[in-house]
């Protein structure tokens, strides 16, 4: 079955993220708060579509095959457009921005957003060690680890924002998973 809502609601997230990016670059007062939730919807919407395509992958291999199909290309392209468009270190810098997940940041410019794709990544792997663990046979397993994130995300309330952001992608994944499941 295919979710041509999810499709809808990841463009207009995706054009909330370039519109906030372009406008923070061009105007050193921006502050809006609202945008940061843009990422955790992301991962919400993950979570219930690689749940499905987990399950209809039947195998390790395959899933993680199309999941490399889906996000290694346009990395690739992506800090290959930085070395063309600006140098080696703007490619090298979002390179480790990427590979840090936005936790070390080397330089003034870099394409920023890819911080959130490690993050996105990390949660494929989580997924195939609880379903390796049955977690997804029982909801219950689910559920509690939905709520332990929400306890996390409240303990991280005293670190920086950027970290607030990634502790909340825990239960948004979740949230995916769980409509998913029900």
């Amino acid at each position: 079955m295919r979710y041509p809502n999810f499709d809808v609601l990841r463009l207009l997230l995706a054009v909330q993220v370039a519109f906030v990016h372009g406008w923070a670059y061009t105007d050193t007062k921006f502050n809006w708060a609202g945008y940061i939730m843009a990422v955790p919807a992301f991962l919400a919407i993950s979570g219930f579509l690689v749940l499905k395509s987990y399950e209809e992958s039947g195998s390790v291999t395959l899933f993680m095959r199309k999941r490399a199909l889906r996000l290694l290309p346009a990395l690739a392209v992506s800090i290959l457009l930085c070395f063309v468009l600006f140098n080696w270190q703007v490619a090298w810098d979002s390179f480790i921005i990427w590979l840090t997940g936005g936790l070390i940041s080397r330089g003034d410019i870099s394409n920023s957003p890819l911080w959130s794709l490690v993050w996105e990544e990390l949660a494929y792997f989580v997924l195939i060690v609880l379903w390796g663990i049955g977690a997804y046979m029982r909801k219950i397993a689910i559920w509690i680890l939905f709520f332990s994130s929400l306890l996390i995300v409240d303990w991280a309330l005293k670190f920086s924002s950027h970290t607030q952001i990634i502790v909340q992608l825990m239960p948004a994944f979740f949230i995916g998973n769980l409509a998913y499941l029900y």
